[in-house]
């Protein structure tokens, strides 16, 4: 009794993580035995059995959110234990990602991998606690991986910063706006929304790859400018956007090892208008702010890679969604 291969579809339909026990299939078979499963099982309905048989396979599947987990053993395994299995699999993953979705296992997959390879080794589940199967994971991604940076580390190189890339019309609207309040000697820089503050400039590469892809696989966001947030010394204006935490989170996660303290904390999405005045006339501002603003959209179009100079930046790539 023995499983045979494990499967990640989209709703789709498409193929996000493939893992075979066995090496009597070539891949132009395992393709057309995966179309065909995964073709069974999509047309299926809620109210129909989680079990599909195909050729000499039981297959055996789940549905989380827009994943579908589908397990193919042999006819003498048991159809309960393998739900029971799947469903072990999701609540590990979860633990390591934090919820998994479609985009960890894109982002991820070796890591899925690894996690699969702890907890079924030649079709058989050796595995099933998930403190022992994330223990070696942890261990890999430790050896594998730098340290966590330090904010000291950082500060001796010129660090980067990434920031949406607002469209023209929103950057001069509020660009305008953070020249009329903010500090002249103080405002170097036009409008702008941080994702993240100090990255390390010794990781340039694997940010311009991650984010890069990350720009290659999503789409324009439009988001809204709501109510004015006093910071203090300063205001800002509140863009909260679930895809933009998402995109965000995403990042930080691949860069977790040697993000700062700073970036390693909860984001909020904002555009600050104005800062480094006295909490006097902040609160001013805000008030009149907070009377009169009349909420806007705005449009994401990608990201800008910039580097800190001191003070001003220098934009050293923007990346578009979708390109």
């Amino acid at each position: 009794m023995t499983i045979k291969f494990i499967l990640l579809v989209n709703k789709q339909g498409q193929t996000r993580l493939a893992k075979y026990t066995e090496n009597m299939l070539g891949t132009e078979d395992r393709c057309a035995l995966e179309a065909e499963i995964v073709r069974k099982c999509l047309v299926r309905s809620d109210k129909q059995c989680n079990i599909v048989y195909h050729d000499n396979y039981k297959v055996v599947y789940r549905r989380y959110a827009s994943l579908f987990f589908l397990v193919g053993v042999d006819n003498e395994e048991n159809e309960l234990g393998i739900l029971e299995f799947i469903h072990c699999v999701v609540e590990t993953l979860d633990k390591w990602f934090s919820n998994v979705c479609e985009l960890d296992i894109m982002y991820s997959l070796e890591t899925a991998h690894y996690i699969l390879d702890e907890m079924c080794m030649n079709g058989c589940i050796v595995e099933t606690n998930r403190s022992n199967v994330l223990a070696p994971v942890h261990l890999l991604e430790k050896a594998t991986t730098p340290r966590m940076a330090q904010a000291s580390d950082v500060d001796d190189m010129e660090p980067l910063l990434l920031t949406a890339k607002l469209d023209p019309a929103s950057r001069a609207l509020f660009t305008g706006l953070r020249t009329k309040y903010f500090p002249a000697e103080r405002n170097y820089l036009d409008a702008h929304l941080t994702l993240f503050h100090k990255l390390d400039r010794r990781q340039e590469a694997a940010v311009r790859r991650d984010v890069a892809f990350a720009c290659s696989t999503s789409s324009p966001m439009v988001i809204p400018v709501l109510e004015p947030v006093f910071l203090g010394k300063g205001v800002a204006l509140r863009t909260p956007s679930k895809p933009l935490d998402s995109l965000r989170a995403r990042l930080a996660g691949q860069w977790k090892p040697w993000l700062t303290p700073q970036d390693r904390q909860g984001h909020r999405a904002h555009i600050t208008i104005q800062n480094k005045v006295s909490p006097e006339e902040a609160r001013g501002l805000f008030d009149e702010l907070r009377g009169t603003w009349q909420p806007h959209t705005l449009t994401v179009q990608g990201l800008e890679l910039h580097i800190y100079k001191g003070g001003p930046w220098e934009l050293l790539e923007a990346y578009d969604f979708g390109a």
